[in-house]
């Protein structure tokens, strides 16, 4: 059996695939996406994100395995009856960041086309543009700044649940299809 000779046009199909690839892997970052959300979305696939933490422990669970928070020993906790969770290391924790000024009080946290902008001591928020109320406010504590779990879930498009028993909280989602409204 003879091998396949390529033609012209499967030359110029295989080089207009590549061309569009790269265009969209160059644009990657203009469009806040990391590199692996953006191979999600291209290739179609998603990836299931899944955060355990437990009330006053160090630790998280990322899709099953634990590790700590960060080095600071943040810990989620609850206040007012509502838990908060520390903003900065679970942005990290998703490949996200935080722009925190500790003067301020302010914190804007991003991960792929969520904008999430809080303020320490305030009861509004804006999730992508929209003013939201709290139940009860970010906590700036130890230079990290704690923010209600439903906003962080909100802000996130997740899904997040309670165990009374062990004291837990999970944030799970699918990457690629996370993000909540458009920014």
């Amino acid at each position: 059996m003879k091998p396949r000779k390529f033609g012209f046009f499967d030359g110029l199909l295989t080089l207009l695939v590549a061309a569009a690839a790269l265009a969209n892997v160059a644009a990657y970052g203009a469009n806040g996406l990391s590199i692996g959300e953006f191979w999600s979305e291209f290739l179609g696939t998603e990836e299931k994100q899944t955060l355990v933490f437990r009330i006053d422990n160090p630790y998280v669970d990322v899709n099953g395995r634990k590790t700590s928070i960060d080095e600071h020993g943040s810990a989620p906790f609850i206040q007012d009856g509502v838990s908060l969770l520390p903003l900065k290391a679970t942005y990290k924790t998703l490949g996200g960041s935080v722009d925190h000024d500790a003067g301020t009080g302010y914190a804007t946290a991003k991960f792929a086309n969520t904008l999430l902008n809080v303020k320490a001591g305030e009861t509004n928020a804006e999730i992508n543009g929209k003013t939201v109320t709290l139940g009860v406010a970010p906590v700036d504590k130890n230079g990290e700044i704690y923010v209600p779990a439903r906003t962080i879930a909100d802000a996130l498009g997740a899904d997040l649940s309670w165990d009374g028993e062990t004291q837990s909280l999970t944030l799970s989602f699918k990457l690629g299809s996370s993000a909540a409204a458009e920014p």
